[in-house]
């Protein structure tokens, strides 16, 4: 995909401009959801929310996430966004509602794990 990439923005490029790339790559991390931590972060969420918590997989570059599960720390990524929400978008938009639900499910979420036993 990268000389791929390379190759459609070179080509878009209007005459007498000059394009350079750098990559940036992150080895891939998958959370087993039977662990404690995943387990704790799904109780947490449904508590904030009164919702059933979906675990899906998902794609993501967040390089920290595979460093940290490499040295055997579990790592829980989850987001909040409303289907009004244009996260990510080119006109942006966050809604207040989603922010009030994440800052919920991270007050929870933390309880729970302050419970987990240091060796995990």
């Amino acid at each position: 995909m990268q000389a791929e990439l390379e190759r459609l923005m070179r080509s878009a490029l209007p005459d007498g401009a000059e394009v350079d790339f750098t990559w940036q790559l992150a080895d891939p991390a998958l959370s087993d959801p039977d662990s404690p931590p995943i387990r704790l972060a799904v109780e947490a969420l449904e508590r904030a929310t009164g919702m059933k918590t979906a675990v899906v997989r998902s794609g993501g570059s967040i390089p920290a996430v595979a460093e940290l599960m490499g040295r055997g720390i579990s790592t829980i990524v989850s987001g909040f966004t409303l289907p009004d929400d244009a996260f990510h978008a080119p006109n942006e938009s966050y809604r207040v509602e989603s922010l009030q639900l994440g800052e919920r499910a991270a007050r929870e979420l933390y309880r729970s794990l302050a419970d987990l036993p240091r060796s995990l």
